[in-house]
């Protein structure tokens, strides 16, 4: 029905919502993904500019140097963000479900068994994320088990029993 997976959102908005709301409850998914590009943004240029070229290659420059090159440097990331966003084959959506898929695979079953069993050691912790990251790479490059089940599913459920195995494991040898 739709060519393009992220139009899924503002058409049910259109379809099932009055257009005042409508427009209000897409405006607030526009607003909320420029939120975030614009703190990438600022986050990116002052690490540049703290990061680099204050502490690595030790320069002192004046604040009205450090405000010029900022903002080049946000115009520049900006741009390069623009360029592969039009030539990117892949979705957005896709590459931000990869992330998160890979970011809540490796903590999320580590934050869930450590907030509600006193069990978890530092080798399961360490299992789970790795699992976590490692089955996220390889289930997702696999398109045939990425077709079957989903990544965020199988990554979270495997990163889980390796917390899990891996600390009953440790726990009974220390």
């Amino acid at each position: 029905m739709f060519d393009d997976i992220e139009k899924v959102m503002p058409h049910l908005a259109n379809e099932l919502l009055p257009t005042w709301l409508a427009g209000i409850i897409v405006s607030g998914a526009i607003a909320a993904m420029m939120s975030t590009a614009d703190s990438q943004l600022l986050v990116i240029s002052s690490s540049i500019i703290e990061d680099f070229f204050n502490q690595t290659l030790g320069r002192n420059v004046s604040d009205a140097s450090l405000l010029k090159s900022s903002r080049i440097i946000t115009i520049v990331v900006g741009l390069i963000g623009f360029l592969i966003a039009l030539t990117s084959d892949k979705l957005i959506f896709s590459m931000v479900s990869y992330a998160w898929a890979g970011l809540g695979s490796s903590f999320g079953p580590l934050v869930l068994l450590k907030l509600t069993w006193k069990k978890v050691t530092w080798q399961g912790t360490i299992a789970g994320l790795v699992t976590g990251f490692v089955s996220t790479v390889v289930w997702s490059e696999l398109s045939l088990l990425d077709s079957v089940i989903s990544v965020r599913f199988v990554s979270w459920v495997l990163a889980f029993l390796a917390v899990w195995l891996v600390s009953l494991y440790t726990r009974n040898k220390s």
